[in-house]
Parts: structure tokens; sequence; C-alpha cells
């Protein structure tokens, strides 16, 4: 639930890169939970850790490419998840409840970078990617250049 909350304000009240991060985030859940859980080298999940190596992969191109704080802290969530499938191969000992909670804890560290970075934009004073009622006022302008162009 508080990720579902998260992901309505970074679209909502955040810019460009939280839309983004926020998306990317929403595709990796739907992407892990409609991927078989296929473990290999003993409990290594396959599908979820390739889902994590593109989540840092792309929060390490947004930190590197961008002027935002919060893709930095992002990348070092998701480098400590690809180290807790690390762990799960070379560490026996531990079973499936232990990488799941690690897991969710740094999921939890992630979705809470991505409040921060919208929480920060909206501290500062920064406009929303759009204002309330812009996406209105574009449909009726093309609504106008419409009727314009069939009128001539």
């Amino acid at each position: 639930m508080f990720s579902v909350f998260v992901f309505a304000a970074a679209w909502f009240k955040g810019g460009h890169p939280e839309r983004f991060g926020a998306m990317v985030l929403i595709v990796a859940y739907v992407v892990s939970a409609l991927a078989p859980s296929v473990k290999v080298l003993g409990d290594l999940l396959i599908y979820d850790a390739a889902a994590d190596l593109v989540l840092l992969i792309i929060f390490i191109w947004m930190a590197l490419k961008g002027e935002r704080w919060w893709p930095f802290a992002a990348a070092a969530a998701m480098f400590l998840t690809l180290m807790v499938h690390l762990a799960m191969v070379l560490v026996p000992e531990l079973d499936t409840r232990a990488d799941l909670s690690a897991r969710m804890g740094l999921t939890l560290l992630l979705v809470t970078a991505l409040l921060a970075g919208v929480g920060e934009r909206w501290l500062a004073g920064e406009q929303a990617v759009c204002k309330p009622g812009e996406w209105e006022s574009r449909r009726r302008r093309r609504r106008e250049v419409v009727r314009l162009k069939s009128a001539s």
C-alpha cells in the first residue's frame, strides 16, 4: 500500500525523473509477479535477479545523466539487492524467507528514496510536471485545431 501511495505522489507531484522511476518500478513489480519462480544454483530466483539487475542499470543511468540525488540511493538499494541474490548462492544455509525479507526491506528503502525525491522537489517549490487542469486545456486546444482544420 505504501508503494501505491509513493507511485501516485511521484506521478502527480514529481518531475520527469520521479515519474520515470515510478513507471520503471511498476513495470518491475508486474514482471516479478508474472515471472515464474525458477530457482537455479540453490535458492537463486533467476528472473527476480535479472529484473533487479535491469533496475540497477536503469537507476545508475538515471543517477549519472540526471540532476537528482535519489537515483543514487535507488541504485545503492538495487546493488544491495543483487548482493542478497549473490548471498543466496554463496551461503547455502539461507532460505527463501531470508531472501524475501532482506529484499522487502531494500525495496522499502528504494521506494522511500523515490518519495524523498518527490518531497524534496515539493519542498523546493518546483512545479510538478503538469499543473492541475493542464491536460484538459490541451485537449480543448487540440479539439479546436481539429475543428478549424475540418472547417477550412
